[in-house]
């Protein structure tokens, strides 16, 4: 009985050592660059997100095989609402949303990988632990890898390849938590539509 008792012991802090699931902050803003390096398409976004209220808010500045477009996008998940502003032309279009709110977050079916620091271990301030994870996109199919920190799982960035959309990466940075909500109000150009 006192080696069942010892092993189940073992086993539990062993396991309790592995990072699993985790959320991100509920509300934050921050900035990403996503590539798909094959396409030649990139694009440098500030985000808003409200996980709490199911919203969005992005402004996309796109490059692809040399041209550029820029937009304001909107996502209103309860209303399934999505209001879209080519920034060049100021046009408005408001486009049903029929897919669900995914909130930023290790699935719970990620396998953990395992950990890196970016910065250094020499002093405590001077790094930040990363743990990796990797998985199956059930969302858009393919395979995903994704790292978070260890100790809030604020997202870092973000990498998905599939036969259907090839191969893309994302990285997330100066992430602050909060958002002003008049961000989520709908734009007045919009408001006639």
């Amino acid at each position: 009985m006192k080696l069942f008792i010892i092993a189940f012991a073992c086993l539990t802090a062993t396991f309790a050592q592995v990072p699993h699931h985790c959320e991100t902050p509920s509300v934050w803003h921050g900035y990403e660059i996503g590539r798909d390096y094959e396409s030649r398409f990139e694009h440098r976004v500030t985000i808003e997100y409200d996980m709490p209220n199911e919203r969005v808010r992005r402004t996309d500045q796109d490059s692809f095989n040399g041209s550029y477009t820029a937009y304001e996008s909107l996502y209103l998940h309860k209303n399934r609402t999505h209001y879209r502003i080519d920034l060049r032309t100021s046009q408005c279009e408001r486009i049903p949303l029929n897919e669900p709110f995914r909130p930023f977050e290790v699935p719970m079916d990620a396998r953990f990988v395992g950990e890196f620091v970016v910065g250094s271990t020499a002093d405590p301030s001077a790094g930040v632990i990363v743990n990796l994870f990797s998985g199956r996109d059930d969302f858009r199919g393919g395979n995903f890898t994704m790292g978070v920190t260890m100790t809030d799982c604020v997202p870092i960035f973000f990498t998905h390849s599939s036969e259907r959309f090839g191969f893309y990466h994302a990285e997330w940075y100066d992430i602050q938590l909060g958002v002003d909500p008049g961000v989520f109000e709908i734009p007045s150009r919009c408001l006639e539509l």
